[in-house]
């Protein structure tokens, strides 16, 4: 992957990708992503959950625009999370902690936001 295309088009200075192409910020389900400090910056509350169906519902009530496309982007739990702890490996870590002892944890997947 180029490394031009790898950073966040916001900022201009986090890398949004690895090397690889997995995003490693917040992105939209059109593959476009921004970092975890621009997406910190871009979220708010955009009232009520909307959702029908109550009990599988992972509405939390915040929303990103994304920035190339303007596809409002519903964040769930998990990127709030990573939002209010500044990446992903602290939400993970925090997570971790925050959990009974016989949890079991794999790869985060943190590609796209619930759009």
């Amino acid at each position: 992957m180029d490394p031009q295309s790898r950073v966040c088009p916001v900022c201009w200075d986090e890398d949004a990708y690895d090397a690889s192409g997995a995003i490693l910020g917040v992105g939209c389900n059109r593959g476009h992503a921004v970092c975890v400090s621009c997406a910190r910056k871009l979220a708010y509350v955009a009232g009520p959950c909307v959702c029908k169906d109550k009990q599988s519902c992972f509405c939390t009530g915040l929303v990103m625009p994304c920035p190339l496309c303007r596809t409002q982007c519903h964040l769930q739990p998990r990127h709030v999370l990573a939002l209010l702890r500044g990446s992903w490996e602290e939400a993970q870590q925090s997570a971790i902690r925050q959990s009974p002892s016989n949890a079991r944890f794999g790869t985060p997947t943190h590609l796209v936001t619930g759009c």
